[in-house]
């Protein structure tokens, strides 16, 4: 065998093994981190109801306020997360895409869509932070 033929099935496998490396851990990352959002984003939702419930009597009435920017900070991280979800999708296919071709030598650059969900990944973080200390300060504010 001559050496480039060596070279060339290394550089064929080490390309197979990155493959797959990036599809099972791009894949596996993001359902992780986006189930880990929707989960505390829909269980803040409910225990947020729960808590009018218990402040039934003596919440204040600026507290119906806070309530409702924590509610829609919640439903923004949710929205924000399905469109993650939806985006990384693309990045995912993409990222394959890119692969594919450098490995036949061209080269490409960038993946706005790897960006995209960045971003909203960011955002919705931002979001439940916000609605968490949103729904603190509201049982903060009706502590007997």
């Amino acid at each position: 065998m001559s050496d480039e033929y060596q070279y060339e099935t290394a550089r064929f496998e080490n390309y197979k093994y990155e493959r797959r490396i990036l599809i099972e851990g791009e894949a596996e990352s993001s359902r992780d981190y986006e189930k880990s959002l929707l989960v505390i984003s829909s269980g803040a939702i409910g225990l947020s109801v729960g808590l009018t419930g218990l402040f039934a009597g003596s919440i204040r009435a600026e507290s119906y306020l806070l309530l409702f920017i924590s509610w829609v900070l919640f439903g923004a991280t949710i929205i924000a997360m399905i469109a993650a979800y939806n985006f990384s999708s693309r990045a995912f296919l993409r990222e394959i895409d890119k692969l594919d071709k450098q490995y036949l030598g061209r080269n490409i650059e960038g993946n706005t869509y790897s960006e995209t969900v960045k971003n909203l990944k960011t955002l919705s973080a931002c979001f439940l932070i916000s609605a968490i200390l949103i729904l603190v300060l509201l049982v903060y504010t009706n502590l007997p």
